[in-house]
């Protein structure tokens, strides 16, 4: 079912026959041997309470044995077996543990915190379902950390963990702090388990049909029931407890979420929009973890001193431009199509907010749809920037009115390789970026009230809040729509 999203099937899941070990959630297991992994296996049946509680409290991945009982641990051993045996490729190099200095700082101006407790954390914090990192040195062998930070979804591509395009540099210094303080208080010991048979463990992944949710496994040799058939999904099976569960996976459900699930629900699975898409991812990506939305202050506010300690030995480093990151409450009726796609995708070249320690990490998978559908829930489809050419004395007007002699909008804004006059505490988009970025529409609810838009905006206002006119009597006869038009025609001609 992956976790509620909008499919499952390969791509969904882990990609299991991959290199170097490199796995997303079974990371934990691919340190060991054959023998060893299907051991610790074996520990992750009991209620999922051990994943649950201590790996990763959010995780939706169901237990599909039961290690109370003799052949479910078995079943798991062999399962581990089989898991291990099919990994290529070399070992890489282990982080250089001489660099874990500059990847803590990295930690924190990355924002990390927002979605990790720190490695060093003894416990997970349940409230906010961060994953924690305290395992991550027992997760991964040699240098597979760096492969993946510098790639999450090369084996997995519906992983929420985006892609920061981390250079080289920024992966092996974050690969060295993470398992140089990860303290691995949680990882069990698999020496009480029986060894496991990869040839049994093969057989089974394909009779628990494993390959529908991950890829290179076994194809499933039975098919579950269709839902539509049970009537009531309380009384057996994936939701029914545990003395009539049978042979169907324990699920990571609160009591809440398994009292939604109901018959009731199946003829509208076939039914969906963007709008609810967007909804939905917006919420499993944590995209409110960085950025306010709809008036909810964002995580990482909250939690964000936690790290504040990794980067006390950089001097100067609170004198830096205003950190704000932009709300997400109007971003789907603010940003050309193409250019939230982009930035979504990680293309969007040059950062718009180059200034900031943070950057917008990449959800490949997720950004047509989620572009789309953020702008539905405004009303509007798509929308691409004008191709049109401004009239030559409106690009004039619109740079008077610009100018340090207007509303002195370049004191903030640089305008493509012109640099901003004196952008001390906070910085503007780069003006010749604004065409290809805004939607018209946004762009004069912006200018009009900026405040209006994004309460604790630097942008000051240039509308008299009495009649609406521009603060420039002089130009246009005051007209603010007229003048805001006219910067408009100014700011489309610096696009290149």
């Amino acid at each position: 079912h992956a976790g509620f999203e909008t499919a499952a099937g390969p791509g969904y899941g882990i990609a299991l026959s991959v290199d170097d070990g490199a796995r997303g959630e079974l990371d934990p297991c691919f340190h060991w041997d054959q023998e060893s992994l299907g051991k610790y296996l074996s520990t992750q049946g009991e209620s999922m309470s051990h994943v649950v509680t201590n790996l990763k409290p959010s995780t939706t991945m169901p237990a599909m044995v039961d290690h109370t009982k003799p052949e479910g641990a078995q079943a798991a051993a062999d399962l581990g077996a089989y898991l291990a045996s099919l990994k290529t490729g070399a070992t890489s190099s282990a982080p250089d543990q001489s660099l874990a200095q500059t990847g803590g700082a990295h930690f924190h101006k990355l924002g990390c915190a927002a979605c990790h407790t720190k490695p060093s954390a003894d416990e997970p914090d349940f409230d906010h379902k961060r994953i924690p990192l305290n395992n991550v040195a027992t997760k991964f062998k040699g240098g597979t950390l760096i492969s993946f930070l510098k790639n999450p979804q090369q084996h997995h591509e519906a992983i929420k963990m985006p892609n920061f395009r981390l250079n080289d540099e920024e992966a092996k210094s974050l690969a060295a702090y993470l398992t140089k303080e990860s303290t691995g208080n949680h990882t069990p010991d698999p020496s009480e388990f029986p060894p496991g048979d990869a040839a049994r463990g093969k057989e089974l992944s394909a009779s628990l049909n494993c390959a529908a949710c991950h890829e290179g496994l076994e194809k499933a040799t039975t098919s579950a029931p269709k839902l539509a058939d049970f009537k009531d999904w309380n009384s057996k099976g994936c939701l029914g407890p545990d003395e009539k569960r049978g042979k169907a996976p324990r699920l990571n459900l609160t009591a809440e979420e398994k009292a939604a699930l109901t018959p009731l629900v199946v003829p509208e699975l076939k039914f969906d929009t963007v709008e609810a898409y967007a909804t939905r991812q917006v919420e499993s990506l944590r995209c409110a973890s960085c950025h306010t939305h709809d008036g909810k202050a964002d995580l990482l506010a909250a939690v964000h001193g936690e790290t504040k300690s990794l980067i006390a030995h950089i001097e100067g480093h609170d004198e830096r431009l205003d950190q704000s990151r932009p709300p997400l409450t109007h971003m789907g009726a603010m940003l050309n199509t193409p250019f939230f796609e982009s930035m979504l995708l990680g293309t969007a070249d040059p950062r718009p907010r180059p200034w900031l320690d943070m950057r917008m990490p990449a959800f490949p998978l997720h950004a047509k749809d989620l572009a789309a559908g953020l702008a539905r829930q405004h009303g509007l489809g798509k929308a691409e920037p004008g191709k049109e050419k401004p009239a030559a004395d409106q690009v004039k007007l619109g740079e008077q009115l610009a100018a340090m002699t207007g509303y002195a909008c370049v004191t903030c804004h640089a305008q493509n390789d012109k640099p901003a006059l004196a952008a001390f505490e906070v910085q503007g988009i780069n003006f010749g970026e604004v065409h290809k970025r805004l939607r018209p529409d946004y762009y004069h609810q912006w200018m009009f009230n900026p405040a209006r838009m994004v309460p604790n905006t630097k942008m000051p206002r240039y509308t008299n809040p009495d009649d609406g006119t521009g603060l420039r009597t002089d130009l246009l006869e005051g007209d603010a729509q007229k003048q805001f038009e006219a910067i408009r025609a100014y700011l489309q001609s610096l696009q290149k």
